[in-house]
């Protein structure tokens, strides 16, 4: 739903940034016992990686999902190949209609 939400967003709103931020797992006293030993990320890393996505940067990822622990020089690195395509967006692609229904 929070993807779907931001690809709306970032396509009816051209001048606003919009991203599906994920924060990592980070160790926190809400966090259930069998994610402890996966629990790697530093509250620190969401908050660059947010303040990152603020700048003009990181522009050419609204409407899209990042996950707070990858590169940045990564992600620049592939700037034009998600830029340019739908890497990192949601779809439901297929045809559809009432026609694939009839027997």
């Amino acid at each position: 739903m929070v993807l779907q939400l931001t690809a709306f967003v970032a396509a009816e709103n051209p001048n606003v940034a919009a991203f599906a931020l994920h924060p990592g797992v980070v160790p926190t006293d809400m966090l259930v016992d069998s994610f402890k030993k996966f629990a790697l990320d530093k509250p620190e890393l969401v908050g660059g990686t947010a303040t990152w996505l603020a700048t003009d940067q990181a522009r050419f990822l609204t409407g899209r999902f990042i996950n707070s622990n990858w590169s940045v020089d990564d992600l620049l690195a592939r700037k034009d190949e998600i830029g340019g395509g739908d890497q990192l967006k949601i779809a439901l692609q297929g045809k559809f209609g009432a026609e694939q229904f009839q027997s």
